[in-house]
């Protein structure tokens, strides 16, 4: 694979996935910090009962593997397409 290929495939995967999924994880870590009891009483609502926060906590954890894996997928393809292949002879 040519060169100039390779870096606008990992490029545009940064830009489709990395970026998206760093958006992600900091406002994943936000919404950790912002859910509180307290920030629901401050509101004037009701907090929620155990079996919904069971819920978000799930909510939470799926959107945190979907991080994940999109922060991987241009690493992924950075390594696979900038690699030097060994020549056979």
């Amino acid at each position: 694979m040519y060169k100039t290929v390779a870096i606008i495939l990992t490029l545009v995967s940064v830009l489709l996935c990395g970026c998206p999924g760093i958006f992600l994880f900091f406002s994943l870590i936000y919404s950790f910090f912002i859910t509180t009891d307290q920030a629901f009483v401050a509101a004037g609502v009701t907090p929620p009962s155990g079996d919904l926060t069971m819920y978000m906590w799930g909510g939470r954890l799926v959107m945190l593997v979907f991080t994940v894996v999109l922060v991987l997928i241009p690493i992924v393809v950075g390594i696979l397409t900038l690699r030097k292949k060994k020549q056979s002879v």
